[in-house]
């Protein structure tokens, strides 16, 4: 018997300080408000159809960055208008192929990066 690491047990063995959430949907994060009642509408529908592979958050629940793991299926158009959505959040994106991850020092050295420690 082979035991397969998922990508999830390697971000939690990498950052045993931090939170990690997988498949959430983007309306539990990005709050859909500052137009117009349509103008909401219209952006909560968009939001509320989008899940993010992973969120690294501290323990304070301040997300750090979100991880999309990419493999054939993902379509390059659809990527920018949901990483056009996270940063608009203030959320950086960090997009890895699912068959290329990086070592966890990498990881690691990049989230770390990302949250100024």
């Amino acid at each position: 018997m082979v035991l397969v690491s998922s990508p999830f047990s390697k971000l939690l063995s990498a950052f045993p300080d931090l939170f990690i959430f997988s498949q959430v949907s983007f309306s539990r994060f990005i709050d859909a408000k500052n137009g117009n009642r349509k103008e909401n509408f219209a952006r909560f529908a968009e939001v509320r159809q989008k899940v993010a592979d992973y969120l690294i958050c501290s323990k304070d629940f301040d997300i750090i960055t979100a991880i999309e793991l990419d493999d054939r299926s993902h379509q390059p158009e659809k990527d920018k208008n949901r990483d056009a959505l996270l940063t608009e959040a203030g959320i950086p994106t960090l997009r890895r192929y699912l068959k290329d991850l990086p070592s966890k020092t990498d990881m690691q050295n990049t989230v770390y990066e990302l949250k100024g420690f």
